[in-house]
């Protein structure tokens, strides 16, 4: 059976977890592997009505309370629909 690669986590450097998925990558002088970092960190999206966990943390971090109104928000957005 091949190796898989690792999931992206929350608590990796996000530049080992590119090359672990792309190891050519490896290959380009280190600016161009930042660039591609920023890019990748960018281009993050969700789906559905709330952020994913570790979201929700980082919200929290810059703004005490946020992950509350969000999971709030998100109730009254839902109304009745449960």
């Amino acid at each position: 059976m091949a190796d898989q690669p690792t999931p992206p986590t929350p608590q990796k450097d996000a530049l080992t977890t590119i090359l672990e998925q792309l190891p050519e990558i490896e290959q380009l002088p280190e600016e161009d592997r930042e660039r591609i970092v920023q890019i990748v960190q960018v281009a993050k999206q969700s789906s559905g009505p709330l952020p994913a966990p570790e979201d929700f943390e980082r919200y929290n971090r810059e703004l005490p309370g946020a992950g509350d109104r969000i999971l709030k928000m998100a109730e009254r957005a839902l109304g009745g629909q449960h």
